[in-house]
């Protein structure tokens, strides 16, 4: 695969997770995820293996433009997975850890109901 396909999925990849992420569809965002990630890292290696040297200016900066684009689908996951936690907490709220005794016995065995 040459490095201009390798960019230009990861471009993609890049697209469809923001698209995942405005669609609010969990299942398609976590298989765009991982996606991403290979592309990023083929993206990565094979640039590694050219060097920065070998690389024209559109490149660099498609690249360049593409770091941008990641961090910002970063920063909505961001987003998105402490709302998630906010609102399982309000459904769920956390556990607070017990001083004394295992956190899984709720009350002492004298105060328990017989039978």
């Amino acid at each position: 695969m040459t490095f201009q396909a390798i960019l230009a999925a990861a471009e993609e990849k890049v697209q469809a997770a923001s698209d995942a992420l405005l669609a609010a569809d969990p299942l398609k965002l976590e298989q765009c995820s991982g996606l991403l990630r290979d592309a990023a890292a083929a993206l990565a290696q094979l640039a590694q293996r050219q060097g920065a040297q070998a690389m024209d200016a559109a490149s660099v900066q498609r690249i360049q433009a593409l770091g941008t684009r990641l961090a910002l689908v970063r920063d909505q996951l961001a987003r998105v997975a402490a709302l998630a936690d906010r609102q399982a907490a309000t459904v769920l709220p956390p556990v607070e850890p017990s001083t004394y005794g295992s956190p899984k016995g709720s009350a002492a065995r004298i105060y328990r109901a017989a039978g």
